[in-house]
């Protein structure tokens, strides 16, 4: 049986949403609907860039991201009668997504006759796991790449703390503790980071948790002190699966770009004959989109819903630093 115009409709995804809202109150349901994306949670917080409304509305995965330029603001001498100077600019440039993964499942709805589940409360599961293994994917990718794109690290003193390397910075297991915060700071100021976020897996995990459990002991109101110096978050899950728990990352406001985009708009339309696809909002990632697809064929006298959802990215890395070295992300490395 083709799918034609109307098995998917507004009417249809909004009573789909409405049942995925109902699920996501329900507090035993919403258990099994909480993806481990700690890392990419933050991606809104670090983001300046902006996403060329133009480029956006196209139907090709070519997109033009604006990185602010305020680099050549310098003083100088004083000069009477003289106003103006360096323009202050925005850095165009064209990128092309090159990530995309899928989740496909099907609804057989005549399984559903003598089921005590119907169809629908299925398929708003299923999106919500779709959306559920997708975002998890993301920010593990977004993890792996943030390790891959360190930059060196300027500041060079302090020898016998950390050993600066072209990719990262090497520090040793008895230096790794909260005492480390100090030597972190003096990094962020050396390296031009602003406002810079900290983000680990099991990295000084268990000493910033210990502190806030004991905050009113002694060693470790000290220590909360110290932790209260940076902005922190831990991914535990996703750090370990990746196998990177002896790193951590600072990564500077600013410095990273995260876009995501779909072939469809939010309107259902046909696609050929035998589909239709349209795009909706992740429920857990700002900015992701997913896209799906549907098509319907006969068995025993009902539709069966065949699903893939896809999701269209890529992380971009701000070309502005002011300096060719300074790139915005810097990789730790416990040894």
């Amino acid at each position: 049986m083709s799918t034609t115009a109307g098995a998917i409709n507004e009417t249809l995804l909004q009573n789909l949403r409405r049942r995925a809202d109902a699920l996501m109150f329900d507090e035993m349901i919403k258990l099994q609907f909480q993806p481990k994306i700690d890392s990419i949670s933050a991606i809104q917080r670090l983001m300046t860039a902006q996403l060329g409304e133009l480029k956006q509305k196209d139907k090709t995965l070519t997109i033009e991201l604006e990185w602010m330029n305020a680099c050549g603001i310098t003083t100088q001498a004083c000069t009477p009668c003289t106003v103006g100077g360096t323009e202050i600019s925005t850095n165009t440039e064209t990128y092309t997504i090159g990530q995309c993964r899928e989740v496909a499942f099907t609804i057989p709805r005549y399984k559903f006759l003598t089921n005590d589940f119907g169809w629908e409360e299925a398929t708003a599961k299923a999106r919500l796991k779709a959306d559920v293994e997708l975002s998890e994917y993301v920010n593990q990718y977004f993890v792996a790449w943030l390790a891959s794109i360190g930059g060196t690290n300027q500041w060079t003193g302090d020898a016998t703390t950390a050993t600066v390397t072209a990719t990262e910075t090497q520090i040793a297991l008895a230096n790794y503790n909260a005492n480390i915060v100090a030597y972190l700071t003096k990094v962020a100021t050396f390296n031009d980071f602003r406002n810079p976020l900290m983000i680990s897996g099991d990295l000084l995990y268990n000493a910033y948790v210990n502190a806030q459990f004991q905050a009113g002991n002694f060693p470790y109101a000290d220590q909360v002190k110290r932790f209260g110096a940076m902005d922190w978050m831990w991914d535990l899950w996703n750090f370990n699966a990746l196998g990177l728990n002896a790193y951590q990352m600072m990564v500077n406001q600013g410095a990273i770009a995260f876009v995501s985009k779909s072939l469809y708009g939010p309107t259902p339309i046909v696609i050929g004959d035998t589909m239709m696809g349209w795009s909706e909002n992740s429920r857990f990632v700002p900015g992701m989109i997913l896209e799906y697809k549907m098509k319907q064929v006969c068995e025993n006298d009902l539709p069966t819903d065949q699903y893939s959802v896809t999701i269209r990215f890529d992380f971009f890395q701000n070309p502005e630093g002011c300096t060719a070295n300074k790139n915005g992300v810097l990789l730790f490395h416990q040894v």
